[in-house]
C-alpha cells in the first residue's frame, strides 16, 4: 500500500484558473501566463490477491473491472490492476533445522534448486533463516543466484536444550514463529514484492512470537507467508499429533489470510512444487485501489465482481495505511 502525492504542471487555461482561484483564498498573487505546481494528496492502497481456479491453477487476463474491493465495509475503487514480473521478488526463506527434520536436509536443497530456478537470478533477492531451539541469519540478502544451494545439505540438525515447559520433549524446540516474525520484520521495508517461503514440518515448540501477531506484522508489511510443509519424521513421534494438527492449521491459516501459497510436499517433488509456489506468488494480482482513512489497519475483501464457480481470490484481510505528508 502506497500514499503518492500528484505533481501537476500547469500551463492551460483552465488548470491555471484553478491555481489563481486557490492563490487568492490564500491571499497571493499569481501572475498572467506563469508556471505554477500544484500538489494533489492521493491515498492508493496495493493490495496483492492470488486468483486460482479449481485445480489450484492462476486465472491468468483479469482486469480491474473483475475486481470488486471493499474497505472496512465501504465499496472501493479499482483504480488499476498489474501483475507485473519485472518486479523484484525478495524471498525470506526459513530452514527447519530441528531434530526432526533430521535427513531432510537434501530434500531441503532440492526445494532451493526449484526455488533459484523460478526467481531471476541478478534482479531477485534471497535471505536465509534457520531455526531450531534459536534463529540464525544463515544467508543475507543477496541476489537469487549466489545462493549455494549443496550447502543446505550440509546444515547441522542439533538437540540444543531441552524444553522446561515440555519436559517430556527430548529434542530442543523448534521455534517456528519466531522465525517468521523475523523474518517477517525484516522483509517489510524492501522494495518491489516481499514473501516468506517456509520449509518445515509445520511444529512450533518454544516460541515466544505468537501465530496472530505473525500474521499482523506481515499485514503491515504486505508481506505474504507461503509453506512448502513435509510430513513430521520419526524424530518427532513424541509431539503429540493433536499439537501437531493444530500448528498445522495455524500456518495453513497464515498463508491463506496473506495471499501466500501452502503446500503438502511430497519427497521427490520438491523442486517442481517449489517452482510452482513461486509462479503463482509471481501470478498475484496487484490492485492499486484508491483509499481515503485514518492511519492504522483496515478490513478489506477482495473479490470477483462477477462470481465465478471454483475461483478464489486470496489475499490480506487486513491492510496497514500511513499517510505521508505533502511537501
Amino acid at each position: 500500500m502506497r500514499s503518492k502525492t500528484i505533481t501537476v504542471v500547469t500551463g492551460n487555461f483552465a488548470c491555471a484558473l484553478l491555481l489563481a482561484m486557490a492563490a487568492c483564498c490564500a491571499g497571493q498573487n499569481t501572475g498572467p501566463g506563469e508556471t505554477k505546481t500544484l500538489k494533489v494528496k492521493v491515498q492508493e492502497l496495493e493490495v496483492s490477491s492470488i486468483v486460482e481456479d479449481r485445480h489450484t491453477a492462476p486465472v491468468r487476463g483479469l482486469t480491474k473491472a473483475d475486481f470488486a474491493v471493499t474497505i472496512d465495509g465501504v465499496a472501493a475503487s479499482v483504480r488499476s490492476v498489474g501483475t507485473d514480473a519485472s518486479v523484484p521478488l525478495n524471498v525470506a526463506l526459513l530452514l527447519d533445522v530441528s531434530l526432526s527434520q533430521k535427513g531432510m536436509l537434501a530434500l531441503y536443497a532440492a526445494a532451493v534448486r526449484g526455488l533459484q530456478a523460478s526467481l531471476d537470478k541478478e534482479r531477485d533477492q534471497i535471505s536465509i533463516y534457520t531455526f531450531a531451539g534459536s534463529v540464525r541469519l544463515y544467508q543475507d540478502w543477496t541476489a537469487a543466484g549466489n545462493v549455494d544451494a549443496a550447502a543446505i545439505e550440509h546444515l547441522d540438525t542439533k538437540r540444543g536444550l531441552v524444553l522446561q515447559k515440555n519436559s517430556f520433549l527430548v529434542h530442543g524446540g523448534t521455534r517456528l514463529f519466531d522465525a517468521m516474525g523475523d523474518a517477517v520484520e525484516r522483509s517489510g521495508g524492501r522494495e518491489g514484492r516481499r514473501a516468506v517461503l517456509i520449509l518445515t514440518d509445520g511444529i512450533d515448540e518454544g516460541s515466544d512470537t505468537t501465530a496472530a501477531s505473525v500474521a499482523r506484522i506481515a499485514d503491515r508489511g504486505n508481506v505474504s507467508i507461503s509453506a512448502l510443509e513435509f510430513a513430521p519424521s520419526a524424530m518427532s513421534v513424541l509431539s503429540p499429533k493433536a499439537t501437531f494438527k493444530l500448528l498445522h492449521d495455524t500456518l495453513a491459516l497464515a498463508s491463506e489470510e496473506t495471499g501466500g501459497v501452502f503446500v503438502h510436499g511430497k519427497k521427490g517433488e520438491e523442486e517442481q512444487q517449489m517452482r510452482a509456489i513461486i509462479d503463482a506468488i509471481k501470478e498475484q494480482y496487484l490492485l492499486y485501489v484508491g483509499f481515503s482513512g485514518v492511519n492504522g489497519f483496515h478490513t478489506v475483501s477482495v473479490a470477483m465482481a462477477q462470481p465465478r464457480p471454483g475461483v478464489v481470490v486470496r489475499g490480506h484481510r487486513k491492510v496497514w495505511l500511513q499517510n505521508r505528508q505533502s511537501e
